[in-house]
């Protein structure tokens, strides 16, 4: 997802069906439908968008989200998570 720092934008929980039992927890400044479909791209997979909150600044709360979810967190320095989706 692309990064502009002090951008108003989104947060977006997209499902990876196959990495199972993952999702992924990111931020955007562009529609997140078309983030999801450019993620699908990179990944060689569908990408499925869960939830999309928008925010003032998104990337600052999307690092408190990431700061809760520490322990959940699979790979380090990247934004996959093992939670339910509905949790998050």
């Amino acid at each position: 997802m692309k990064t502009k720092k002090n951008s108003k934008g989104f947060v977006c929980v997209l499902d990876t069906p196959s990495l199972e039992g993952l999702v992924y927890i990111g931020a955007c400044t562009e529609d997140p439908k078309k983030e999801c479909e450019e993620l699908s791209s990179n990944l060689s997979t569908q990408v499925k968008l869960l939830y999309a909150k928008e925010s003032a600044n998104p990337f600052k709360l999307l690092s408190l989200v990431h700061a809760i979810l520490e322990e959940y967190r699979v790979y380090e320095g990247r934004d996959f998570f093992k939670v339910d989706s509905i949790l998050v």
